[in-house]
């Protein structure tokens, strides 16, 4: 039957280019980033926005494979639209990147630090993962064809108990809530797994995908922080997987998602600020006091209260949220003139965080990155104490501890080790097929794929999921899901 899924895979993807691990670019790509410089590039940055774009084909070249999950697409993309986005904003307003900046910030530098970070990290991935095996495609499909939607949505339905149970375990228990926390990595796997089911067939139920995402999105809504993002992007990643050759209605259909996605994003920015202090009872502090209905009737009051004006705002808000090159412009005028370079000091704290969990080591210092953007800016954030943390990036941190040349052989090494957890979740033998997709999806997407992570929350969270994943593959697969196993 594998022969016979080989030949038919082939078929469908194009014969050659999938066998041999290649994928050239669809030529709207190139086409869409000229028409980008044109519209956005030209201006006082145009070298820098040329660069930039430059980059982003690189990225996609390296990482565009016919059945493939897009996943590290979408982390380096979305890192560096991070770094870029400023480039572009800048030159539709005809301003100099470094224009309005604090005294010596040097956001032109920064970006260029950054870009050529992502690029280095990305030359790493690719080079850790190597040549892509159609094999890891069919093994999929093969699942695909053998179980039906309704398996995949019980499976669906029990990582989501398992992950609300332990969410209140969290609660009640803190010094484990990192771990406990990190199981929602199980069920993010599940729903793209359920979304690449349901799009991959042509025999399933659209209405109950529509139905998941629905009460995903409507839930994720009351939250404190902005989580409704990872039920578009889980669903993109699902959807992207299932088809390669989009059909004109998918295309529509994504079209329309990707409009929704920037609308919720720019309301969200809009209001924020409003909601937040609703829901934490008035407190400078990240927590919910207030019950789910009160919050969606909240969030109904201070939506329908916005005008076209207010949206607009709350858009450009969103671009200048996105952005992540300010406060590094901030740090090269600080590091080394002012703070000498820590010399590892910020990476070595970050990798031995992950195996001295606070159970056992109580005395363990919280992670304050507000505290660390006003040390190596010399500026005023606001922090714990307001209820919020203001990040410099693990960029900026890297830069902070090697300089900006010894940085890029760091984050090449960090580019190989990504590369290597992908490679590891899509091909080992616990965790291949559709179980690995969907764990590459959940654990890159929320652990590595913004530049505003910190250090410690970057490799923490990596290090943390990566063992949820093997606890999981090795303890749960065997004994009560061995019919996950590819």
């Amino acid at each position: 039957m594998i022969n016979r899924l080989t030949q038919s895979t082939a078929r469908q993807y194009g014969g050659s280019k999938i066998e041999d691990g290649t994928g050239n670019l669809p030529p709207a790509v190139i086409v869409s980033a000229a028409f980008a410089f044109l519209v956005f590039g030209l201006g006082p940055n145009a070298v820098l926005a040329a660069g930039s774009l430059l980059v982003l084909l690189v990225i996609l070249a390296l990482f565009w494979r016919p059945g493939e999950p897009p996943v590290l697409v979408y982390v380096f993309v979305f890192q560096w639209l991070e770094a870029s986005v400023w480039v572009f904003y800048a030159n539709l307003h005809d301003l100099p990147i470094d224009d309005g900046t604090t005294i010596g910030a040097d956001r032109h530098l920064a970006t260029v630090l950054l870009l050529v970070g992502i690029l280095v990290q990305s030359v790493g991935a690719r080079l850790s993962i190597g040549a892509w095996r159609i094999r890891d495609r069919q093994l999929a499909e093969l699942q695909l064809r053998r179980y039906s939607q309704d398996t995949w949505f019980k499976l669906y339905l029990a990582s989501l108990a398992v992950a609300a149970g332990a969410g209140f375990l969290a609660r009640l228990i803190p010094p484990l809530s990192q771990p406990l926390l990190a199981l929602v990595y199980v069920k993010w796997a599940a729903y793209v797994i359920f979304t690449f089911a349901t799009f991959f067939r042509s025999d399933t139920n659209k209405g109950l995908w529509l139905l998941v995402f629905s009460l995903e999105l409507l839930f994720s809504l009351g939250d404190y922080f902005s989580s409704f993002k990872f039920v578009f992007l889980f669903t993109f990643l699902g959807v992207f997987a299932a088809e390669v050759r989009f059909s004109a209605r998918l295309k529509v259909m994504i079209t329309a998602v990707v409009f929704l996605a920037l609308f919720f994003g720019a309301i969200w920015s809009a209001i924020k600020g409003d909601y937040r202090y609703f829901v934490s009872g008035g407190k400078q502090a990240q927590v919910v006091e207030v019950d789910f209905p009160e919050r969606i009737a909240k969030l109904t009051e201070l939506t329908t209260n916005l005008d076209g004006a207010d949206v607009l705002d709350g858009f450009d808000t969103l671009l200048k949220r996105i952005e992540y090159v300010e406060y590094f412009g901030d740090v090269t005028n600080y590091v080394p003139a002012v703070l000498p370079h820590t010399n590892g000091e910020r990476w070595l704290d970050a990798i031995m965080r992950p195996f001295m969990p606070r159970l056992l080591f109580p005395d363990k210092s919280v992670i304050d990155e507000s505290y660390l953007t006003n040390r190596f800016t010399g500026l005023y954030v606001a922090g714990m104490d307001e209820g919020t943390q203001i990040s410099l990036g693990y960029m900026a941190e890297t830069y902070i501890d090697f300089g900006q040349y010894a940085m890029m052989p760091v984050l090449f090494l960090w580019g190989l080790f990504l590369g290597w957890v992908y490679r590891w979740l899509m091909q080992s033998e616990n965790s291949r097929g559709v179980l690995g997709m969907g764990f590459a999806c959940a654990i890159l997407v929320m652990t590595s794929s913004s530049i505003g992570n910190s250090l410690a929350k970057l490799v923490g969270g990596l290090v943390v999921s990566l063992l949820v994943a093997w606890l999981f593959n090795r303890i749960v697969v065997p004994r009560w899901l061995p019919w996950l196993r590819a």
